[in-house]
């Protein structure tokens, strides 16, 4: 039994999404715009920029999976985010 759990435990963790981690590369606009490594551009919810306006370029993000949340690992803080580009 236990080596039946073990498998399907190695089975669903392997098979899960992964955020994929990323970098700030330029936050414009008192944190309305943060632009990221990869070339991705996205537009802050205006009540979430008191937050984001103070994000250090180079700080780690990540994008849930649905692309409506980024989270600062750094500062372990997030925010509501559109994708423009």
């Amino acid at each position: 039994m236990k080596k039946i759990l073990f498998i399907l435990f190695i089975v669903f963790f392997s098979t899960a999404n992964a955020a994929e981690q990323h970098y700030i590369r330029s936050n414009d606009a008192n944190g309305e715009v943060l632009i990221l490594d990869d070339g991705s551009v996205w537009q802050v919810a205006g009540y979430d920029t008191i937050t984001s306006q103070l994000w250090l370029e180079l700080s780690d993000v990540v994008i849930n999976d649905d692309e409506d949340k980024m989270i600062n690992i750094d500062d372990n803080e997030s925010v509501d985010v559109q994708r423009v580009r």
